[in-house]
């Protein structure tokens, strides 16, 4: 947390797959209609809000930065703690969408991996896209990391210096 505050950690851009599977943060939805869909999840990951969302078969991405204007000023001095005002941060993500039968079967699936992106304030990507008609509902499971892990091989730690030594 120290390290996202003091801005020398802007986020993972590559750790093993052991790492993300252990330190990321989980989340789903279940989507009942073939309509449009979008939520955000916020509050508790460094300020960073992650907003996801579904039209028309493809699933998108984005970072969402509040405005300055959008806020009363105890909220705006609020977020100013927390907010994390880089220009870009980098995230990891996996993205699982499937589709069940009455039995509870896969009908469908569809799955990133593992990715790495960069974003700025308020860019939104597409992350998944369906050219066939899904059959709803269908679950959605995502993953993110927005911080890279102390034990991680990433580079936000100087070299000769192990993590352990870091928090004696």
């Amino acid at each position: 947390m120290l390290r996202v505050d003091q801005g020398t950690d802007k986020g993972p851009k590559q750790v093993s797959e052991e790492d993300f599977n252990r330190d990321c943060v989980r989340c789903g939805r279940v989507l009942q209609t073939d309509s449009q869909h979008g939520w955000r999840w916020t509050g508790f990951n460094f300020g960073f809000d992650i907003v996801i969302t579904y039209k028309s078969g493809c699933f998108k991405l984005q970072r969402y930065q509040i405005n300055d204007s959008d806020t009363n000023l105890v909220f705006q001095n609020h977020m100013q703690i927390i907010s994390l005002r880089s220009k870009k941060r980098h995230l990891m993500y996996r993205l699982g969408v499937y589709s069940l039968d009455k039995n509870g079967k896969t009908q469908m699936k569809g799955e990133t991996g593992i990715e790495t992106v960069t974003l700025k304030e308020n860019e939104k990507i597409t992350v998944l896209t369906f050219q066939e008609e899904l059959q709803f509902p269908i679950l959605l499971s995502a993953n993110f990391l927005l911080a890279t892990p102390v034990h991680s091989t990433d580079d936000i730690i100087p070299s000769g210096i192990r993590t352990s030594e870091l928090y004696v």
